[in-house]
């Protein structure tokens, strides 16, 4: 008999270990059907994105779905006692804010790291989202965590409608973007880009009426 409860046991094992595996792996049936930029990476930027949705497909003029945005590692910087806002100043003196943005991915790096903008809301070939200021973009709401088995987990989620404008061809790709900015130090001057980061999906016209997005 005793071979057979071996074997038994070790069937047990062997069945125990899978089911934990898929409990990790689908975060116990919370995860969303459709989703990118939350796995763990051994190489985390200042500025992290992701998407979730719990479909792939949308109407033409409600391409909606939500996007979470982190803009300094809480974690590390209460480990290591750091100001995340160091990170993004050209000089350690300049106030720091960001800009959000969606442009078609052709021009997502158009504009990057250590640029110079004159105007910030009217960039070429990006359309303006919304402002994160200083005292919003390194309070907690806009900090983010990261560990080997949850991933990243980002404090602020928010809803995002892609404008029709976007969808021009049968397929394509368009990209959401974040650029961290510093105000110039004296009057006119032009403002300074410390960092920019994106995340892009392909899309593909249906028909008519419906746009599938590949997250």
């Amino acid at each position: 008999m005793k071979p057979f409860y071996k074997q038994t046991r070790r069937n047990f094992m062997v069945l125990l270990i899978l089911l934990i595996v898929v409990l990790f792996t689908t975060g116990c049936g919370q995860k969303s059907e459709f989703e990118k930029g939350f796995g763990y990476t051994l190489t985390p930027n200042e500025i992290m994105l992701g998407a979730r949705s719990d479909t792939d497909s949308f109407t033409k003029d409600n391409v909606t779905f939500e996007i979470s945005y982190g803009l300094h590692d809480i974690g590390y910087s209460k480990e290591n006692g750091t100001d995340p806002k160091c990170g993004y100043q050209k000089t350690g003196y300049e106030t720091v804010f960001f800009g959000l943005y969606i442009c078609d991915a052709d021009y997502s790096l158009d504009v990057v790291n250590d640029m110079e903008i004159s105007d910030y809301k009217m960039i070429d070939n990006h359309y303006f989202v919304k402002e994160i200021s200083e005292e919003e973009a390194f309070s907690d709401e806009y900090g983010f965590t990261m560990s080997y088995w949850k991933g990243i987990t980002y404090n602020h989620s928010e809803k995002i409608t892609i404008p029709t404008e976007f969808f021009v061809e049968e397929t394509g790709s368009f990209a959401i973007k974040v650029i961290a900015f510093n105000e110039p130090l004296t009057e006119g001057a032009d403002y300074y880009t410390s960092m920019a980061r994106h995340i892009e999906f392909d899309y593909e016209i249906v028909d008519e009426n419906t746009i599938k997005i590949v997250f």
